[in-house]
């Protein structure tokens, strides 16, 4: 023999395998990865669930100024239009004032989004008086919020 030969059953046993390192970083990266899509997906829904419900605003308003134009009042106890279901996160009410000659409604949100309100009056004028709680930096901007710094586009909801 030229050569030391090892035995077989002495010869270091080598695994092709990956490391337990390599194991826990692959389920870290796995796992934040997961947090990121379902963040993502979650912020997705509650921004489809806002731009519903002030679409369903905007089609309110409307609907005000039709039955506003066939009696000349926007109701006298109650406002003139039935008001939009109330969808998953939100509920809609409306108020008469000035002797039925102005109204204001309102989507508020619930339970997911509890702290959210918006609102559109006869004038046609946009407020979010409440963004996740949060009243609006003063002066309260003349549009519906999309962020406490920034606006949606109006013809974006309509």
């Amino acid at each position: 023999m030229s050569a030391i030969e090892v035995p077989a059953s002495r010869a270091p046993i080598r695994n092709p395998g990956i490391t337990m390192v390599e194991q826990v970083v692959a389920v870290v990266f796995l796992i934040i990865s997961v947090k990121m899509v379902f963040f993502a997906h979650a912020k997705q829904v509650r921004q489809d669930e806002i731009e519903g419900a002030l679409t369903e605003l905007s089609a309110y308003a409307i609907r005000m100024e039709v039955a506003h134009k066939r009696s000349s009042s926007y109701g006298t106890e109650q406002c003139g239009s039935h008001l939009p279901a109330r969808r998953k996160t939100f509920s809609f009410t409306c108020a008469v004032t000035r002797q039925g000659t102005a109204f204001t409604a309102y989507a508020n949100g619930v339970d997911a989004l509890n702290g959210y309100v918006s609102t559109v009056d006869q004038s046609g004028r946009r407020n979010t008086p409440r963004f996740r709680g949060i009243p609006p930096p003063a002066p309260a901007p003349d549009c519906w919020l999309e962020r406490l710094d920034s606006c949606y586009r109006t013809n974006k909801l309509m």
